[in-house]
């Protein structure tokens, strides 16, 4: 029915949203909101922030990867490689 598509295509707008920030696409992921209506406050520093330790993990910098994730969130991890 038409609110049961209405719903579907939220969804689709929102995990397509979500894909683009997570792919680092802030500038892309904010037009998308705005043309779909989705709320896009987005924090670009962070987005970049996150883009930075998926490249450091990617590249085998896992220790910086850490570093960097305690001192961006030091409650999302309790690993240390000390």
């Amino acid at each position: 029915s038409g609110i049961e598509d209405v719903a579907d295509c939220s969804d689709l707008n929102a995990l397509v949203f979500e894909y683009l920030l997570i792919e680092g696409f802030s500038e892309a992921a904010v037009e998308f909101a705005r043309e779909t209506g989705l709320p896009h406050d987005i924090d670009h520093a962070m987005v970049h922030e996150r883009m930075e330790i998926r490249e450091a993990v990617e590249d085998g910098r896992v220790e910086e990867a850490v570093r960097r994730v305690n001192e961006l969130d030091p409650e999302v991890s309790s690993v240390s490689l000390k």
